[in-house]
C-alpha cells in the first residue's frame, strides 16, 4: 500500500483523534501564573513614621539609607506628613552602579552632604502617590519632587497588567536619566506612603551636582 492510500484510509481516524484531544484539553483547569501580581493596594498599615520604619531596619535592608538620613540631618524630612517616599534599600547603594559609586564615594559618609540631600529630596514627593492616584493606565504622570528645578521632575506610569509603578521610563526624559520600577508598593505609615525601589533614580545626568 502506497503512502497516499494509507493517508486517505486513515484520514477520518486522524480527524477524530484531533477532536478528542481538543475536547479533553478543555477539561484542564486554568493554571495560575505564580508570578502574577494584581493591583497591589492591600498593604498592612503601620503606626510608625517612615523615619521610624527605616531606623528599625527590617530585614537589615536600610543600613545605608539610615546612615544617609542621619549624616544629612534629614530626620524631620522623613517625619513630615502626607508625603510619598521612594525608599532606597541597601542593594541600590552598593556595587559599581549603585548610589555610593555614582556620587563619587566609597562609603555613604564619603559623599558630599549636598549631593546626598538632593538625592533624598528627589526621592520624595510632597503628596500621596499610589495606583489610586494614577487613574489612567499606561499614561505618564509628571510630578515635581521636593528637589527644586528641572532636575526635580519625576515621570510615573501605572503598568497596564500588573499595576506596578514604572518611574522615568519615558522618551521625554533628558539624557543621563535613570529609570526603575517599584519592587514593593504602598507601605502605609502614619505620615505617608512609601514604595521600595529596585534602583535609584535621577532626572538628568547632572541632577545631584
Amino acid at each position: 500500500m502506497d503512502i497516499n492510500t494509507l493517508i486517505k484510509n486513515n484520514s477520518n481516524l486522524i480527524v477524530v483523534l484531533i477532536i478528542m484531544q481538543l475536547i479533553s484539553g478543555c477539561d484542564l483547569e486554568l493554571q495560575e501564573d505564580f508570578d502574577y501580581v494584581g493591583n497591589p493596594i492591600e498593604i498592612p498599615t503601620s503606626d510608625l513614621t517612615v523615619y521610624e520604619y527605616v531606623k528599625s531596619n527590617p530585614d537589615s535592608i536600610f543600613d545605608h539609607l539610615s546612615l544617609a538620613i542621619e549624616y544629612t540631618g534629614m530626620k524631620s524630612h522623613f517625619e513630615s506628613s502626607e508625603r510619598t517616599y521612594f525608599l532606597l534599600p541597601d542593594y541600590t547603594w552598593e556595587g559599581s552602579g549603585g548610589i555610593i559609586a555614582a556620587l563619587g564615594g566609597t562609603t555613604v559618609e564619603d559623599i558630599p552632604v549636598d549631593k546626598l540631600k538632593k538625592l533624598l529630596l528627589y526621592h520624595t514627593i510632597d503628596e500621596w502617590v499610589d495606583q489610586e492616584t494614577l487613574p489612567t493606565i499606561s499614561t505618564e504622570y509628571f510630578y515635581q519632587t521636593m528637589l527644586e528645578g528641572d532636575h526635580g521632575i519625576m515621570v510615573i506610569e501605572r503598568e497596564e497588567i500588573r499595576f506596578r509603578l514604572d518611574i522615568n521610563d519615558s522618551r521625554s526624559v533628558p539624557d543621563g536619566t535613570l529609570s526603575t520600577r517599584v519592587d514593593r508598593h504602598n507601605y502605609r505609615f502614619s505620615n505617608g506612603v512609601a514604595h521600595l525601589l529596585r534602583n535609584f533614580l535621577r532626572y538628568g545626568e547632572k541632577a545631584y551636582d
